[in-house]
């Protein structure tokens, strides 16, 4: 099984960080979060075992959210750049989801 550990991606080590952050990390941030989509679909061809898949990407979901939770209640100066970035991840786990989900619900149908 392909290693998805999620705690060793830059953007969650990013994002998850409680500390304020100068200006200067929005590269930085934008660059984790590119690196992350391609991990994401490089991830997803590897990985062929849909449940597998979707247990990945619901604990990345979860973590995603709970770390965009703590920055919604507790807002720093960069809470609304990290927000931004972590609705991106947080909708773009959900689209990964959506298709595993349906060939799992219609297998007949699929053609992956």
């Amino acid at each position: 099984m392909p290693e998805w550990d999620l705690t060793k991606k830059q953007i969650y080590k990013l994002l998850k960080h409680p500390f304020q952050k100068e200006k200067s990390v929005i590269e930085e941030i934008t660059s984790a979060y590119l690196e992350f989509v391609e991990d994401l679909f490089d991830h997803r061809n590897r990985e062929h075992d849909n449940k597998i898949r979707i247990k990945q990407l619901n604990m990345s979901y979860i973590d995603f959210g709970t770390i965009k939770a703590l920055e919604e209640t507790s807002p720093t100066e960069n809470s609304k750049l990290k927000i931004i970035y972590l609705d991106k991840l947080l909708s773009l786990l959900h689209t990964e989801q959506e298709p595993i989900y349906r060939r799992m619900e219609y297998p007949k149908f699929s053609s992956i």
